[in-house]
């Protein structure tokens, strides 16, 4: 093992990186263990990353940073192996107090061979001084720890679950079955071991529920994916998949566990999807309904709002809003009917869809008497109709001075 730096000088509160390389004897490894142990008084941990090459080994033992009793342990794999020095990690310290450390590569460090033996032979130490100033110290030359000798190490595997694979799911319903994405990694020999692996579904109450075991053989990796049939009978609820492994010299366990869910479904779909499709199919009714109750509600008022006549003279105005009132109000019982009976007044020119009078091609009190017997005819019955905004004007004018008001008059009398 290799570090950039024998002697670091640092401040006080200062932090400070440390790359550690690793460099063969010549011969292909495929794993490290780094342990470093330092003073957790006079320095600390802040973190610890892998280069890009390396697959980490995630199990107690393999992985560790304790900055109470002063020791980082980092282990990792290399699946192509390696024959020359490669960059292992980056360790990222601070400084806590003023003083002298001495990180020392623990004896339980190991760069291991296709056959599990440990090549490393020695073991580097690496000084930091801590300064309160910035005067730096003189310091004192290290002593060279004694060579480890050549070692064999037990077979190392780490194993791994998921669900990121293509079509692997966590909600599953009774009866079907659940996808399990496993990889197995073999940390220490490259040569082919067989591995036995052991599942458990636990329930809530961490009640294993399920259970199943297979034997595969690993060289490097294996990656596969296991379907574990959910019985019929299973109740709804949040389930554990536990995996363990065991092989031959194991000393350290390897476990890895995720949670998935089991609900019933309903023609396909799962009862919590359905239950959610069917709130938000009853609130786009609602809208729907709010929104068509307006726009029905605002042609409604369209319709019975009075027509106004600004640019049409002041003689003629009174006689243009007396029929668009009558047609007005005829709409209110018979509907759109009465725009169709208007339509077919002659002299009489009005809009289909509003009511609105555009053009009186005739005496206007013959349109309006034609207009009340066409409606009186269509309904069967006398009708009346009211003029209010006209009553003021009609009686300020002189009836013997247009022979129209006054047939008006005399048929609204008669009504």
């Amino acid at each position: 093992m290799v570090f950039q730096d024998q002697v670091i000088q640092v401040k006080l509160g200062e932090t400070f990186t440390m790359p550690a390389s690793i460099d063969p004897t010549g011969e292909k490894n495929y794993t490290v263990r780094l342990t470093l142990t330092f003073s957790a008084e006079v320095l600390e941990v802040v973190s610890f990353t892998f280069d890009k090459n390396w697959i980490a080994l995630s199990q107690s033992g393999y992985d560790l940073i304790d900055n109470q009793a002063g020791e980082l342990i980092k282990t990792a794999g290399f699946p192509a192996g390696f024959s020359q020095s490669v960059p292992f990690g980056t360790i990222t310290f601070r400084a806590k107090q003023a003083g002298e450390d001495v990180m020392t590569v623990g004896i339980k460090s190991f760069i291991l061979n296709a056959k599990s033996q440990s090549t490393l032979e020695s073991r580097p130490q690496i000084v930091v001084n801590v300064t309160d100033n910035a005067q730096p110290q003189i310091l004192p030359p290290i002593k060279p720890l004694p060579d480890l000798p050549v070692s064999e190490q037990p077979n190392l595997f780490d194993v791994q679950l998921g669900t990121s694979s293509t079509n692997l799911v966590t909600r599953i319903a009774p009866g079907e079955q659940l996808p399990i994405a496993v990889k197995l990694t073999n940390f220490g020999s490259q040569q082919r071991v067989d591995v036995t692996i052991n599942y458990r579904v636990l329930d809530a109450n961490n009640k294993a529920v399920l259970t199943g075991s297979e034997t595969v053989a690993v060289e490097t990796t294996a990656s596969f994916i296991k379907l574990m049939q959910i019985p019929h009978d299973f109740s709804s609820g949040q389930y554990t998949v536990e995996t363990s492994i065991a092989y031959p010299g194991q000393k350290v366990p390897a476990t890895s566990s995720y949670q998935f869910s089991v609900e019933r479904k309903f023609a396909g779909i799962f009862l919590s999807d359905l239950t959610f499709y069917g709130i938000i199919l009853l609130l786009v009714g609602i809208i729907f309904a709010v929104i068509s109750r307006l726009i029905m509600k605002k042609r409604r008022i369209g319709r019975f709002t009075p027509h106004e006549y600004p640019k049409i003279p002041a003689r003629d105005r009174m006689f243009y809003e007396m029929i668009s009132d009558i047609i007005m109000q005829m709409r209110y019982r018979v509907g759109d009917k009465a725009v169709d009976i208007a339509n077919n007044v002659e002299g009489l020119i009005i809009e289909q869809d509003s009511g609105r009078v555009l053009e009186i091609k005739k005496a206007p009190a013959q349109i309006i008497a034609l207009l009340i017997s066409n409606y009186e005819k269509s309904l069967n019955q006398k009708i009346s109709f009211a003029f209010g905004r006209h009553d003021q004007a009609i009686k300020g004018r002189k009836l013997i001075e247009d022979k129209n008001l006054v047939v008006v008059r005399k048929h609204k009398i008669n009504n």
